[in-house]
C-alpha cells in the first residue's frame, strides 16, 4: 500500500506539471464596457500660482535707534489678499549672482561667510525686504545684473504645496514650469 501511495503521488506531480503549458492564443477583443461614473475633482494644478519676472530692486539705507544699519524696499503684490496670507504659500528667492550664472536662494537668507541677512516681510497687498547691508540690484564687472528677486504665491491647499521642496528654487521653477 504504501508503494501504491508513492506512485499515485508520482504520477499526479507528473500529471500536474505535464499540464503546465504555453498559453493558447489570444482570444478576440471584447466589447467596450459601459461608462464609468465621473471621478472626484482632482486637486488644483500650476494654473492659479503667480508669479514675478525677476525684479530690480533699489534698497534705503537708515539706522535704528540702537545705531545698527537696516537697508528696506517694497513693492506692491495686489493679488497677495489677507485670504491669500492666511492659506496660500508665498515664495521670495534673490539670485544672487546672474542670469547666465545665476546663484538663486530662498528668503529669509543668512550668509555664514559673510553676515548677509536678507528677511521678507510679507503684508497684505505687497512685501516688503529688509537687511542689513545694501543687496540693491546692480552690476558685476562684465556689466551682467546682479541680485534680482522674484515672488511666487502658491494657493492654498496641503497636497499641492507638500509635493515640492520650496525652498528649492530649482525644483519649485521645474515643478511649476516657471519661465526666466
Amino acid at each position: 500500500m504504501r508503494k501504491f501511495t508513492l506512485y499515485a503521488f508520482v504520477l499526479l506531480g507528473t500529471l500536474a506539471f505535464a499540464s503546465c503549458g504555453k498559453d493558447g492564443a489570444t482570444g478576440p477583443q471584447g466589447e467596450t464596457g459601459a461608462t464609468g461614473a465621473q471621478g472626484e475633482k482632482g486637486d488644483s494644478g500650476t494654473a492659479n500660482v503667480i508669479y514675478s519676472e525677476w525684479l530690480n530692486l533699489g534698497f534705503t539705507g537708515d539706522v535704528t535707534s540702537a545705531g545698527d544699519s537696516i537697508w528696506y524696499t517694497g513693492f506692491e503684490v495686489p493679488q497677495l489678499t489677507a485670504d491669500w496670507l492666511a492659506s496660500g504659500t508665498v515664495m521670495v528667492y534673490a539670485n544672487l549672482g546672474t542670469a547666465d550664472d545665476p546663484a538663486i536662494v530662498s528668503l529669509p537668507y543668512f550668509s555664514v561667510y559673510n553676515s548677509v541677512n536678507i528677511m521678507p516681510v510679507l503684508l497684505t497687498g505687497g512685501i516688503e525686504i529688509d537687511a542689513n547691508t545694501d543687496v540693491s540690484t546692480g552690476y558685476d564687472d562684465d556689466g551682467n545684473i546682479i541680485l534680482q528677486y522674484r515672488y511666487v504665491l502658491i494657493p492654498g491647499g496641503t497636497a499641492a504645496r507638500s509635493a515640492v521642496d520650496w525652498k528649492d528654487y530649482n525644483k519649485v521653477k521645474a515643478y511649476l514650469h516657471l519661465k526666466d
